[in-house]
């Protein structure tokens, strides 16, 4: 009997490599019980996940492309193999979210004219092929005879359903394809047996660490009355986390609220009460998000928090090697307790075709979701997010929080068809009015100006404060102003000059610019 391999180590002969009807079969398996963890009250849905695994390497079973593994042959049209296995499925199951995530797991997602142009065009032949396909694979594995039951409804909300499910399938599909995968590479070559690190989310625990830091901060708090009203939005949002059902809602509180904190104390309330498997923070600025990456990291520890973003490089980074690699491994696919990202990342992640990008989209199933300063996310965006985001909290469990000094207009409107009607958002905080009267801290006067002002005008009004920050439009503007400032004070003959002006920008390099933010928090 010919044995059929999935994939080929260079360096070891072939008793070594992968066998298909194994990798198929632990492939399948492995989208089933990932299913399961996304979706547990859907039982159609992790039968689709099993078919989709085992089918999705069904190509593999050519001749062409055992002889490209024995290089035997250059890679080609005639080793393609995704487009077999979502010919079976399409065929013989009628599934097509199983045909979309199996022809893009490698490829990423195709839209349904080049899907139909794939599997009924003549460059595979893939009608004509597939019966010699099933024939070997039939010797080795157990071909499922589910098939899809599409709905007969063709509605926005339908059509939504099934695109957040084919999405979330091809999801799950590519990690559990590349998890049994990198599994059995490190088995092979570091001959031992290797399971990846799960950390999951100790609610309890977290919870703990979060009470201890915010009795700190009101021990160390100077101001009575902040210290008050910081108190009561973070029993507010302890309270809503244990008692209130999934769903949406809004933390309207003020700069100074202490909403950080408050807003994973609802987090981890709510993901204890609803059995949730993670907290992922969705923040629009790189500063903001490295601020708060390293609060929630010296609070619940390094294991516990993922901050993944752009400017992130782990390479560069003073963990040691292993460490560096978990990390890296945590961003591809979010599988930690809790996450601190952009909005562009997360946004990504859900309406992505790249098979790199929508691997993380299935672990944001039964989670809760805080988007700070939600105000920020694209008008132009608002309307597919808002249908994605209903169809994630209605069918996949998440909770999402929107945060705020000043909510936008996510209320249902001639601009907004599908925004929030007045009962569909719960409110955390309490008596928000209140609250923006209590915290008031910030007085806006505009000046008249007469004539332009050079930088040096601008340092000598700024010099004459105690303390005072100059936000500008450019960094080369920011860094100019510095120069003045830093000129002026030194014809003063003011010294420490390091101690008393400072730059900040996204020219400096992520640990500077935190190193520069502690050292104002202490001078201050």
């Amino acid at each position: 009997m010919i044995e059929y391999y999935a994939h080929s180590l260079d360096d070891k002969p072939e008793k070594y490599w992968q066998k298909l009807d194994v990798h198929l079969k632990e492939v399948a398996e492995l989208a089933e019980k990932i299913a399961k963890a996304a979706c547990p009250y859907d039982k159609s849905f992790a039968e689709l996940a099993r078919l989709t695994g085992l089918l999705h390497d069904l190509g593999k079973y050519r001749m062409e492309f055992q002889e490209y593994l024995r290089k035997e042959r250059q890679g080609g049209v005639e080793t393609v193999h995704a487009v077999y296995g979502t010919g079976k499925a399409l065929f013989e199951h009628n599934s097509l979210a199983a045909a979309f995530a199996i022809s893009g797991h490698h490829a990423g997602l195709y839209d349904a004219a080049d899907l139909d142009l794939l599997v009924n065009g003549k460059k595979y032949q893939v009608r004509d092929r597939l019966a010699d396909i099933l024939n070997r694979a039939s010797e080795k594995i157990t071909l499922l005879k589910f098939k899809e039951i599409c709905s007969d409804s063709d509605t926005p909300e339908t059509r939504c359903r099934y695109e957040v499910m084919i999405r979330t399938l091809f999801s799950l599909l590519i990690d559990a394809d590349r998890l049994n995968t990198e599994e059995w590479e490190k088995k092979q070559i570091f001959d031992r047996q290797w399971k990846r690190k799960v950390v999951l989310i100790e609610s309890n625990i977290l919870l703990e660490k979060l009470q201890r830091e915010c009795i700190k901060k009101s021990t160390d708090a100077k101001n009575a009355e902040l210290k008050k009203l910081r108190n009561g939005i973070y029993e507010a949002c302890l309270n809503k986390g244990e008692n209130s059902p999934q769903g949406f809602f809004s933390l309207t509180v003020p700069t100074g609220g202490g909403k950080t904190l408050s807003s994973m104390a609802f987090a981890l309330t709510h993901a204890r009460q609803h059995n949730l498997r993670r907290v992922i923070v969705v923040i629009p600025y790189l500063s903001i998000i490295e601020q708060n990456a390293k609060e929630y990291r010296e609070i619940f520890g390094k294991k516990n928090v993922l901050e993944h973003h752009s400017s992130v490089d782990v390479s560069r980074s003073d963990e040691d090697p292993a460490q560096s690699q978990e990390i890296e491994k945590a961003m591809e696919n979010w599988d930690v307790p809790i996450v601190v990202t952009t909005s562009v990342q997360f946004i990504e992640t859900l309406f992505s075709a790249s098979p790199a990008q929508a691997r993380k989209l299935h672990n944001i199933a039964r989670s809760v979701v805080i988007f700070d300063e939600v105000q920020t996310v694209p008008t132009h965006l608002l309307e597919p997010l808002l249908d994605i985001l209903r169809e994630l909290k209605n069918r996949y469990s998440v909770s999402f929080v929107f945060c705020s000094a000043t909510q936008p207009a996510f209320k249902k409107s001639n601009n907004l068809k599908n925004g929030f009607v007045d009962d569909e958002i719960i409110e955390i905080a309490p008596n928000p009015d209140i609250l923006y009267q209590s915290l008031q801290r910030i007085k806006y006067t505009v000046e008249r100006v007469d004539s332009p002002w050079t930088w040096q005008d601008l340092a000598q009004k700024m010099i004459k404060h105690n303390q005072v920050l100059c936000i500008l439009n450019l960094r080369r503007h920011a860094y100019e102003l510095m120069v003045a400032m830093r000129r002026d004070l030194e014809e003063r003959n003011i010294r420490n000059l390091d101690e008393n002006v400072f730059h900040l920008s996204s020219a400096m390099c992520p640990a500077h610019r935190l190193d520069r933010i502690e050292i104002i928090k202490k001078a201050a």
